[in-house]
């Protein structure tokens, strides 16, 4: 499994992804430059904040893991910490968002399918991160792929992908999660530029 997916609109239908499985967009447009020097994983989007239009992103990276509160024009690095002893860090490689809170998010690592992992939970918007493994087994903490579903308290729904034992799906109700905060009415759509023809 490499994707797993939430739907909005119904609370109990997810989406299952299983490797090699593409649908190709008819056109991409590049919007701005990423994280610098770093092979970018993933990327999550939150819900939008009750003070402002734009949603937080929180990318994860060969480098660590970077958050743009500005639609990503620029990036912070926000794991490791700084100080962090780097080798006692997972390299994050998976992230989402409560759809319903812009300050909750989940992250975890598929170490290359190894035993690995840490799942990992932020309650400040991708900020810091403490640990989310309550209850996993030690050999299955490698998460390849995270979602959560719109309720409050969320349900965390994440592919494990245990060595030797292939994938599996764990889900949990985060009965510790805060109350969400306050959300802004979703944006309305800005058409992208038009595409360039490639040479």
């Amino acid at each position: 499994i490499t994707l797993v997916a939430a739907s909005p609109a119904l609370r109990k239908r997810w989406l299952l992804v299983p490797a090699g499985t593409w649908s190709a967009a008819a056109t991409w447009e590049p919007l701005t430059a990423g994280p610098p020097q770093a092979v970018v994983s993933s990327i999550s989007a939150g819900p939008l904040p009750a003070d402002t239009q734009i949603r937080p992103l929180v990318a994860t990276s060969s480098a660590g893991v970077f958050r743009s509160g500005d639609g990503g024009t620029n990036w912070t690095k926000v794991y490791p910490a700084a100080g962090q002893d780097t080798s006692a860090n997972a390299t994050l490689t998976t992230t989402a968002f409560s759809p319903l809170d812009p300050k909750l998010l989940y992250a975890g690592d598929d170490v290359g399918g190894s035993g690995g992992g840490s799942p990992l939970r932020s309650t400040d918007g991708g900020r810091t991160f403490a640990a989310f493994d309550d209850g996993l087994p030690q050999a299955g903490r490698n998460v390849g792929a995270l979602a959560v579903s719109p309720t409050s308290p969320p349900l965390v729904v994440a592919a494990v992908n245990p060595p030797g034992a292939g994938g599996r799906l764990v889900a949990q109700t985060d009965a510790t999660a805060p109350l969400p905060a306050p959300t802004a009415t979703p944006e309305v759509g800005v058409p992208l530029p038009s595409a360039t023809p490639l040479p």
